[in-house]
């Protein structure tokens, strides 16, 4: 056997065993996919695990481990790692909070609501948009901020987190649980939560109704927000780590090039010559957790029966089937068919190490990852340029500065105490 081969043999080894780690099976089981009138939303991967039970300094090995898969945490029990950075305040602005904590209807909520089931009901029945403030009012507290923070004071588990997210027909309290995500939860585990969601097309009202019209949006529009934007309806967000906020503007950055991929190929496809038939030689993305999206030699096995938009592929160099959307294949470019199963073993053994990777030459749909990160690079620079810029403006007078809008609030509690009188 060929050095190569061998290579390609051990490589194959290491994927079989990595993704026999993965926790997919269980809840693919547990969580299948939502069927909605456009197609099929899937409930999304698991973020990474809870963590091992802490040593019992029990010295008997088998009695330790007996121990450990007694005492180990359940999807029930296990609670959601928060972000060890986290503040007094959850992340939330220090003055939002404290009008929270202040508010009558927080502090009713401390007295009625016990369970996380209570406060589901109430997001339903008393949310109708997830703005930090009431409309009309910069000084009191909506309902929906008020129930979020009380889900923090509960620490969620996975399985409850995971019922907030997937309550389809519910927005608002999906909402409310993926803010609970990015104020909260470990910088590093936020795009796992978000990733099978950020094309969900499921509407909903984020702004309060006097926004007017047309200010409603999708579930996926509202998550890309979240990532990229660091203001929240005239507050901030938790700041996400520079490289981790980076890599997470590139994947998004793909998933764009991934959907204009999937509308041409989809048009392609039902034009009546149809290239994605089992047999056909393509290009198609691989990634895992260890290396970068890229294109590699593929042949489409079969066509997913299940999902109408994906595909069961088999890389050159795999024995093994991976089911892959039509958004992430690509047709052969001349001259790229002439990729031997050698050339292309040789090159996945060494994409660990190197981010050059085998894509098709000439293809204009594709952006290489250096590419995107170059224009992620490039567009803070601007935006650090834009806001120096108003660094030079000339400051208002006093008289503009306190002219600031009256608490609409306060003025209708003030007209009705007159009247009252």
């Amino acid at each position: 056997m060929s050095r190569s081969a061998e290579s390609r043999k051990l490589l194959r080894e290491m994927h079989q065993q990595r993704k026999a780690m993965q926790p997919q099976v269980y809840y693919q089981a547990a969580y299948p996919p939502y069927q909605q009138a456009g197609g099929y939303t899937q409930y999304g991967a698991p973020p990474p695990p809870p963590p091992p039970p802490q040593g019992t300094g029990v010295h008997d090995a088998s009695a330790s481990a007996a121990r450990h898969v007694k005492e180990a945490p359940t999807e029930k029990t296990a609670v959601v790692p928060m972000n060890p950075n986290i503040s007094a305040t959850y992340n939330l602005n220090t003055m939002l909070f404290q009008n929270i904590e202040d508010s009558d209807y927080y502090k009713a909520l401390q007295g009625t609501l016990k369970e996380y089931a209570d406060v589901v009901r109430e997001i339903k029945s008393r949310v109708t948009h997830v703005e930090p403030w009431q409309a009309g009012t910069s000084r009191v507290p909506s309902s929906a901020f008020c129930l979020l923070v009380k889900l923090l004071t509960m620490r969620l588990t996975y399985k409850q987190m995971r019922q907030l997210v997937v309550a389809y027909g519910s927005p608002h309290v999906r909402a409310i649980g993926f803010l609970y995500l990015r104020y909260a939860c470990l910088p590093g585990h936020l795009y796992k939560w978000y990733e099978s969601f950020l094309e969900d097309e499921e509407e909903f009202q984020a702004a309060h109704s006097t926004a007017g019209a047309g200010s409603a949006t999708t579930v996926g529009a509202f998550l890309k927000g979240l990532l990229s934007d660091m203001h929240y309806f005239g507050t901030t967000l938790p700041r996400i780590p520079t490289s981790l906020e980076r890599r997470v503007k590139v994947l998004l950055l793909l998933l764009e090039e991934k959907v204009k991929r999937r509308e041409a190929n989809c048009e392609l496809r039902d034009s009546g010559r149809d290239p994605f038939v089992p047999g056909s030689s393509i290009r198609a993305v691989f990634a895992d957790a260890e290396s970068e999206p890229a294109w590699y030699l593929a042949k489409i096995a079969s066509r997913d029966g299940e999902n109408e938009g994906k595909y069961w592929v088999e890389f050159e160099g795999y024995d093994t089937q991976v089911s892959v959307d039509i958004g992430d294949m690509g047709l052969l470019v001349p001259g790229e068919a002439s990729a031997g199963p050698r050339e292309q073993g040789e090159e996945i053994e060494r994409g660990a190490e190197s981010t050059s990777r085998k894509r098709g030459r000439g293809s204009r749909d594709d952006v290489e990852v250096e590419d995107l990160m170059a224009q992620v690079l490039a567009a803070s620079r601007s935006a650090s340029q834009a806001v120096g810029k108003n660094y030079s403006k000339r400051i208002g007078s006093v008289k503009n500065a306190l002219s600031m809008k009256q608490d609409t609030f306060r003025s209708e509690a003030k007209e009705l105490q007159h009247d009252g009188k």
